[in-house]
C-alpha cells in the first residue's frame, strides 16, 4: 500500500502527466463550448442534445489523447527506468519486482481516471445547463468504460514492451509505431484489408462484418464497436462508380457486437497486456 501511495505522488509530480490531464480537461471544455451552438440563438425549448454526435466528437479527440497519455506515461513511469536500469535500484529496496509494476500501473490508471472524471463532469454539466438535461447514466458509464479500457490497454502494452525491449530508443520507437498502427492508422488499415484481402467493396454488410472483427483487436477499434453498439449506426465504405462512405443503421448483434462480447473483450484488453508484463517480470528478471 505504501508503494502505491509513493508511486501516486511520483505520478502527480510528473509534468507530462499534469500537462496531459490539463489537455484532456481543456478538450472537454472545448467540446462543451461546441455543444452550446455558439453564434446561434436557439430557444431553450428547441434545444436537442444529439448523443450520437456528442460521442463522435468525444471519440475523435479522446481516442488520440488517452493513448498518448497512457503510452508516454508508461514510458516515463516504468519503461525508461526499466531500460536504463534505474528500476533495479528500486527493486533492491524491500519492494518486489511485481510490486513496483503493479503500483506504478495502478498509479497511472488513477491519473487517467481522474482526468476522465473531470472531463466527463464538465461535458455533463454543460449538457445540464444548456439543454436542461443531463447525459443518460448509461452514456456516462459507456464513456468511462471506453476510455478506461483504452487507457489500460495502451498502458499495459507499454509495460509489456518494457520487458521485451532493452533500450530506451527501441522502446520509444515501438511506442510510436504502436500508437500509429493501433490508433491513427487503424481505420485505414481496416479499410485496406477489407478491400484488398476480402474484396468487400461491393457489399456493405461484408465490410461491416470484417470491420467489427478487426476492431476488436485494437483498443481504438474497440471504441468503434462500442459506438456501434450504442448508436446502432456505422460508416461503411462501398465502391460503386467510385469509393464512397455511407452511414448505415444496423443491428450490432448481427455482427457479433453484443454487451457480452464488449464486456469480455474490454476486460481482456485491460488485463492481458499488463498480465503478460507481470509474467515476464517474474520469469525474466
Amino acid at each position: 500500500m505504501n508503494t502505491i501511495f509513493y508511486d501516486l505522488r511520483r505520478t502527480f509530480r510528473s509534468r507530462f502527466v499534469i500537462v496531459m490531464m490539463l489537455i484532456i480537461i481543456l478538450s472537454a471544455a472545448l467540446i462543451s463550448y461546441a455543444l452550446t451552438n455558439p453564434g446561434q440563438n436557439i430557444p431553450k425549448s428547441q434545444r436537442v442534445l444529439n448523443v450520437s454526435t456528442l460521442f463522435l466528437i468525444v471519440n475523435g479527440i479522446f481516442s488520440v489523447l488517452i493513448p498518448i497519455m497512457a503510452i508516454f506515461e508508461g514510458y516515463v513511469a516504468y519503461g525508461a527506468d526499466r531500460a536504463s536500469g534505474v528500476l533495479e535500484s528500486v527493486i533492491c529496496r524491500p519492494v518486489t519486482k511485481t510490486g513496483v509494476l503493479i503500483s506504478r500501473f495502478v498509479a497511472g490508471m488513477i491519473a487517467i481516471i481522474i482526468a476522465l472524471a473531470i472531463a466527463i463532469a464538465i461535458i455533463d454539466a454543460t449538457a445540464l445547463s444548456y439543454y436542461s438535461k443531463s447525459l443518460p447514466l448509461q452514456d456516462i458509464a459507456a464513456l468511462f468504460w471506453i476510455y478506461i479500457v483504452e487507457g489500460a490497454a495502451f498502458l499495459g502494452l507499454m509495460y509489456l514492451f518494457s520487458h521485451i525491449l532493452k533500450s530506451q530508443t527501441s522502446l520509444i520507437g515501438v511506442a510510436i509505431a504502436v500508437f500509429l498502427v493501433l490508433d491513427i492508422l487503424w481505420t485505414t488499415i481496416v479499410t485496406l484489408v477489407a478491400f484488398g484481402v476480402f474484396n468487400a467493396g461491393s457489399s456493405p454488410s461484408k465490410f461491416i462484418s470484417i470491420e467489427t472483427v478487426m476492431d476488436f483487436i485494437s483498443p481504438t477499434g474497440y471504441e468503434a464497436n462500442m459506438l456501434l453498439y450504442l448508436t446502432k449506426e456505422t460508416t461503411a465504405f462501398v465502391r460503386s462508380s467510385g469509393l464512397g462512405a455511407a452511414t448505415l443503421s444496423v443491428n450490432p448483434a448481427s455482427y457479433g457486437v453484443t454487451l457480452i462480447s464488449l464486456a469480455l473483450i474490454g476486460i481482456a484488453w485491460m488485463v492481458v497486456p499488463v498480465l503478460l508484463a507481470y509474467m515476464l517480470a517474474m520469469k525474466r528478471d
